[in-house]
């Protein structure tokens, strides 16, 4: 996503505008920003054209839309007329049939999720429908038009120029119809303005700090105290001024009015009918002052309003979120029975069926709504014929939204994996995960690890060069990924528990089976991992020993291990095998522990209408991800940390004496 971008998207609609207003091409024309507020990183563009010595203006919106990913398209929304999709390719399409075939690809994929997700694709008629000869022509159903613009563009060559961009073939698609999910989130989670109507609306009430208190919380009183003193220090300084400047007819709402907009941010004090510029420029400069010289004081206050105004949005938009979040789920396990891995799953790429505007309390009834799909760019159909192999999807991703799997072919994902199908539908998995915690917060849940992403692209360039293992270069890139991801995802989790715990999703009857489904495989799964990792391991030996942790309960596990971490009724063991032998049994407990949760996910999916909360939904799809795409025989996350030295104990030493003492113990442990 660059300027030159954007320039040239410009120069392409202010071309449409031309032809649309009977101007030729070589009368005088341009754009210019409006200085309007638009939502995001949205701008709005004046278009303006010559025609027989008459300036004619449009206006239209332009931005880009979701992360630069570098491996594909840009993409971009535009309003003009209709809301528009434009997707740019990172290498120019100049031959008019492989563009053809690229948006059948895309039509094809979506066809099979028809009629189970509504889809948009790229068609021809999303942009000639607005340039003649199409512009203003009537046809009886949108196919028709588009089997028009395809037939006059096969044997009119020189109509094919309407769809190029920077010299190459760009794809249209038309969502007039719906809203972007990311636009509906950005809403929600929109802070600023919303902070700045809530300071600005105090002006009745600013000297009146006990009343602030009640409003927002008596705990913060002495902010408020605080936030008073100041607005009374700028008062007299104002007064001063208007004491030596002459008689001015200014309010104390005014005055008040004055203030709070600085205080907020808002801009500076706007013109009075009864100050003058030389005055009003003073006004602003004791304003800055003020606030500069008690920044402390400011910020707190505005830290205060800022959390009043979080907690008040998050709780009228809590229904809100659990209707779009079930939705989300739902559009999973469709993709999941039509057997399509869309592999670039992120709020921007989905769209919300349903009339948001007519209906206010759509979103928080999610049987009364739909998520719709757009870009299947990356899109693969994962359910083949019999023997026929699964098709190349394109290597690329959202970094925040992808994993290490979405950068290496399915040649090199099948000699690692037993199911590449399986890869590439968790790779969805890993995605929704994502859109959760961010239909939730706002923010990214994998923030910090996206970061890695570039590295891991220049890193695999590299290889083929240097003709590197390539099984080996993917076991290091997920190992770096992996301990990165999970790490933050424990973090993140941490961080915002009580909110993720406070959202209750109605789990759908298809995401039930899904859900359902998943949660036997990982159980199963874990369960044979704890017994490879038992029997592998040279700490617990004998038999009975490794039945014992087999069979042991996480708190019994809990218990040993807090033995030792004390010295309590522990063996006397050298510090690193003492050290190593609590690293096991943390492990085991860890799994174990897992184990046990997803039994009860087992039993609440047998029931009618279960609900889970975010916080569960979150942990559940994170460990289906991570315990499927990352291989037991890699090696524990921690270890990644430590020296390689040593064999199966990390480089700790055991005698024989040692030996003896964690045999009985650990027996001894279990057994009661």
């Amino acid at each position: 996503m660059t300027n030159t971008e954007i320039t040239q998207i410009l120069n392409f609609f202010l071309d449409i505008y031309r032809r649309q207003v009977n101007c030729g091409p070589g009368s005088p024309a341009g754009f210019e920003p409006m200085d309007i507020p638009c939502q995001g990183s949205d701008a709005i563009y004046e278009l303006r054209v010559c025609r027989n010595g008459n300036w004619l203006t449009r206006r239209m919106t332009l931005g880009p839309l979701g992360e630069d990913s570098g491996s594909k398209s840009s993409c971009y929304k535009v309003i003009y007329d209709d809301t528009l999709v434009i997707k740019i390719p990172p290498t120019p399409i100049t031959d008019f049939n492989k563009y053809l075939d690229s948006i059948r690809r895309e039509r094809r994929i979506a066809d099979r999720l028809t009629p189970t997700v509504e889809c948009v694709t790229p068609t021809l008629s999303a942009i000639l429908g607005k340039v003649p000869p199409f512009y203003g022509k009537s046809f009886a159903s949108p196919g028709d038009l588009e089997d028009q613009c395809i037939a006059k563009l096969t044997i009119m060559p020189e109509y094919q120029d309407h769809l190029k961009i920077g010299g190459g073939f760009v794809f249209f698609m038309n969502l007039s119809k719906h809203a972007f999910l990311g636009q509906v989130l950005a809403d929600i989670h929109e802070i600023k303005n919303k902070l700045k109507r809530e300071i600005t609306a105090q002006a009745d009430i600013l000297l009146n700090p006990l009343a602030l208190g009640e409003i927002y919380g008596n705990q913060f009183s002495p902010v408020f105290f605080a936030i008073s003193d100041v607005y009374k220090s700028y008062e007299g300084k104002l007064n001063r001024i208007l004491k030596y400047t002459g008689p001015y007819d200014i309010s104390a709402y005014n005055k008040r009015e004055w203030f709070l907009m600085h205080l907020s941010e808002e801009g500076t004090a706007h013109s009075h009918e009864y100050v003058s510029p030389d005055l009003l420029t003073a006004l602003n400069r004791v304003l800055n002052k003020t606030i500069e010289e008690n920044r402390e004081v400011v910020e707190k206050y505005r830290k205060v309003m800022a959390a009043h105004i979080y907690r008040k949005t998050f709780k009228q938009h809590k229904e809100q979120m659990g209707g779009i979040i079930a939705n989300v789920l739902r559009l999973l396990a469709r993709l999941r029975e039509n057997g399509v891995a869309m592999r670039d799953l992120k709020p921007d790429n989905v769209f919300i069926v349903g009339d948001i505007e007519g209906s206010p309390l759509l979103l928080t009834h999610p049987e009364g709504f739909d998520i719709g799909l757009i870009d299947f760019e990356t899109a693969v159909e994962i359910r083949t014929e019999a023997g026929d192999p699964i098709e190349q999807p394109m290597l690329a991703g959202t970094p925040s939204y992808a994993t290490p799997s979405h950068l290496f072919t399915n040649e090199l994902l099948s000699r690692i994996y037993t199911d590449v199908g399986r890869i590439l539908h968790l790779q969805d998995w890993q995605a929704v995960n994502s859109m959760i915690y961010n239909i939730i917060t706002g923010k990214r849940l994998a923030q910090e690890t996206s970061k890695l992403m570039p590295g891991i692209v220049k890193i695999i360039r590299k290889s083929v060069k240097k003709n590197l293992p390539k099984e080996a270069l993917f076991r290091h890139c997920s190992q770096v990924f992996w301990h990165n991801a999970s790490g933050e995802f424990r973090q993140k989790l941490s961080n915002h528990r009580q909110t993720l715990q406070s959202i209750q999703v109605v789990i759908p009857a298809e995401v039930r089976r899904m859900l359902f489904e998943e949660a036997i495989t990982l159980r199963s799964d874990i369960i044979k991992r704890v017994q490879a990792q038992i029997h592998s391991q040279d700490f617990f030996k004998s038999p009975k020993s490794r039945r014992s942790l087999i069979r042991s309960s996480p708190e019994v596990l809990a218990q040993c291990r807090e033995k030792w971490e004390s010295g309590m009724n522990a063996p006397k063991l050298s510090p690193s095998v003492k050290t190593r032998v609590i690293e096991l049994l943390e492990n085991i407990e860890f799994r174990k522990r897992q184990s046990e949760e997803l039994e009860s996910v087992i039993r609440l999916m047998e029931q009618d209408r279960p609900g889970m909360t975010a916080y569960e939904l979150l942990k559940l799809m994170f460990s289906v991800v991570f315990n499927t795409m990352y291989k037991a025989e890699w090696g524990e996350l921690s270890d990644l940390e430590k020296p390689k030295s040593g064999a199966k104990t990390g480089g700790a030493m055991i005698t024989y004496e040692e030996t003896i003492a964690l045999e009985d113990t650990i027996t001894r442990a279990c057994i009661s």
